[in-house]
């Protein structure tokens, strides 16, 4: 039983660190594509300009070849581009929670699993926002925010747990019946053994224990005993 429990704990542990190694490098992969992206509005705000079509059709390549969502701000929170190729973007003119931008101000930077105040409405997304300076002066000029959803790949690592868990307990199945023939046949001579000395101790010296061929210990325990019955 022990060893069943602790099976199971390994198991679990297992997932749950999978599951938070693909979480973790997720979030990194946003991280390094935020930076990228900052760096790249960075060199293409020259004259401090964030509405730009070259910086927009930017940040829709870079945010399609991740399968992230970006958008940015001015300094005041305020969305003034975004990676969506509408002409019409769903994002334009809101503004960002101040508590949010409060966070950039203080810090430098926001990462966190979160709605932004219903900017995302289908389910909390991680979100890693970073501040655009300009190259030369290195004044701020706004903030850029890339999203993604993580749901998927906690679905699709949920799925691989699944199949995980339900091949180690056939494998815990049959390590267990194995384990428990090999245990019956190893105890089988023991136990005959055992009747037929009751036998002897009433006076029965006809009983002898079945020899199955067997070379090892238990085979050489056997000839002895049916030998000593002999004498």
């Amino acid at each position: 039983m022990l060893v069943i429990v602790s099976f199971l704990i390994l198991a679990f542990a297992a997932v749950m660190l999978g599951r938070s190694f693909a979480l973790s490098e997720k979030r990194s992969s946003i991280l390094t594509n935020a930076q990228a992206a900052a760096n790249g509005a960075a060199s293409l705000c020259e004259d401090g300009s964030l509405t730009d079509w070259n910086l927009r059709f930017f940040i829709s390549v870079i945010a399609e070849s991740n399968g992230n969502n970006i958008f940015i701000t001015d300094t005041n929170g305020i969305v003034v581009s975004d990676s969506s190729r509408s002409i019409v973007s769903p994002y334009t003119g809101r503004q960002v929670d101040a508590d949010v931008m409060e966070q950039l101000y203080r810090t430098g930077s926001f990462q966190k699993l979160t709605t932004l105040q219903d900017f995302y409405s289908n389910a909390p997304v991680y979100v890693v926002a970073l501040p655009i300076t300009e190259k030369d002066d290195e004044k701020l000029i706004g903030y850029i925010f890339v999203s993604s959803d993580c749901t998927e790949i906690v679905r699709k690592w949920n799925a691989t747990a699944t199949i995980f868990v339900f091949t180690a307990l056939i494998i815990l199945a049959i390590a267990l019946l194995f384990s428990y023939y090999s245990s019956k046949r190893q105890s089988e001579p023991l136990r005959e053994m055992a009747c037929a000395s009751r036998r002897f101790a009433h006076g029965d010296f006809s009983a002898r224990v079945a020899n199955t061929g067997r070379s090892d210990e238990i085979g050489e325990l056997t000839e002895s005993f049916n030998m000593m019955a002999e004498y």
